[in-house]
């Protein structure tokens, strides 16, 4: 196994996001390669660098870029935690509007049923809708969960990277074609 490929392997294993592991990929090279610094910078000013400064740059150089490399990919991996934490205090919240769910009908509302027609459109995250519909959003959270316990919309699968959207369901669909016929 080739040290780029064991490199890879470990990265892939132990860091959640594909930025920290290229991060933490481009850190290890750039440190490796400024080992060489001094060498490219004699040959650009011309002369040798003194035998201390050669050697500060060999050392404090890729020290530098490691720690700062490394300080990144930790702000990575803690703001990754933090949003997985939140996906997690979502999912338990809507674990519970399932057990809730009743047969009652839903009253729609005009939000309710803008938001179903954006969904209709296509899958959105909670963000594209508070800016579609100028909505705040925890009025935004309210309307969805609100669908969702009546099986209009369907909560989002939190995944290690990429949007969290939301879509329509079947019930939904049919609220809408139907409001659409009458219309």
């Amino acid at each position: 196994m080739s040290l780029q490929k064991l490199q890879d392997y470990i990265l892939e294993s132990w860091l959640p996001t594909k930025l920290s592991i290229l991060i933490a990929g481009s850190s290890i090279s750039l440190a490796a390669l400024s080992i060489g610094l001094p060498e490219f910078l004699q040959t650009i000013i011309g002369h040798p660098l003194q035998a201390e400064k050669t050697l500060l740059l060999r050392i404090v150089v890729p020290l530098a870029i490691l720690c700062l490399g490394t300080f990144i990919v930790l702000l990575l991996v803690v703001r990754h935690c933090n949003h997985l934490k939140i996906s997690q205090n979502q999912q338990n919240l809507l674990a519970t509007t399932q057990d809730e769910k009743t047969e009652t009908e839903i009253v729609v509302t005009e939000m309710h049923e803008k938001i179903m027609e954006l969904l209709f459109q296509k899958p959105s995250t909670v963000e594209n809708i508070c800016k579609t519909l100028n909505l705040t959003k925890e009025v935004t959270n309210f309307y969805l969960f609100d669908l969702y316990k009546h099986s209009m919309v369907s909560a989002p699968t939190p995944y290690a990277s990429g949007p969290e959207e939301w879509r329509i369901c079947q019930g939904g669909r049919e609220y809408i074609m139907d409001k659409r016929k009458s219309a």
